[in-house]
């Protein structure tokens, strides 16, 4: 905020130059993260998927060329959405150095343009140049720490959706699982009957 007070202070239109590509970069990377957000959740559920697949091949204890065609499967799946993810956020980060560069392009259009008419002078301009220079870095880290929050509020937010989905699913289960008493008592006594009734006729078949 200091410096764009300095700019607007040496010149009102340059610093209006200085916040033309602002809007944009707010408009489009927003959008941009969205992206990357929804393939970040595809790729956490094809980790998920393919540690599945892996964990069921070491619980059979057994590999075979069929076992291994769906991890193998998933495996390239995973790569595919990683290429993507790279891809994208390496897009977002040239576009923001290409709208970064562009506002120096506009001070010494609109600056030179300027300087020759004698609006401003050419110290005037390359103050105004020297501090954008120290503006356009702290504007990048706040960029970095968006896409970085973002990142980490995917994986929060779906190993929170898995962890209750467990729950919900074991509780589900315990509830399925509980029976009356009275239930249990007559279950019980079958098994009890059944058993005594097999011995009984083991002993009559020894005798």
């Amino acid at each position: 905020m200091t410096i764009l007070f300095f700019m607007f202070v040496q010149d009102p239109v340059l610093g209006a130059a200085a916040l033309t590509v602002l809007p944009i970069q707010l408009v489009l990377l927003p959008k941009l993260q969205r992206r990357v957000n929804a393939l970040s959740r595809t790729r956490i559920k094809e980790v998920r998927q393919l540690g599945r697949q892996l964990s069921d091949q070491l619980r059979e204890r057994q590999v075979n060329s069929a076992g291994l065609l769906p991890a193998s499967a998933s495996f390239r799946e995973l790569e595919h959405v990683r290429r993507k993810i790279f891809r994208l956020k390496f897009f977002i980060k040239a576009l923001n150095n290409f709208l970064t560069s562009l506002t120096p392009f506009l001070f010494y259009s609109l600056g030179g343009y300027f300087v020759i008419e004698g609006r401003i002078t050419l110290g005037a301009l390359v103050a105004v140049l020297a501090a954008h220079k120290d503006f356009s870095t702290p504007l990048k880290e706040l960029f970095n720490y968006y896409q970085t929050l973002e990142d980490t509020r995917i994986r929060y937010q779906e190993i929170t959706s898995f962890f209750t989905g467990s729950i919900q699913r074991s509780g589900k289960a315990r509830a399925d699982d509980h029976k009356p008493e009275e239930v249990r008592e007559f279950e019980e006594a079958t098994l009890r009957y059944l058993a005594l009734s097999v011995k009984r006729q083991g002993a009559i078949a020894t005798s």
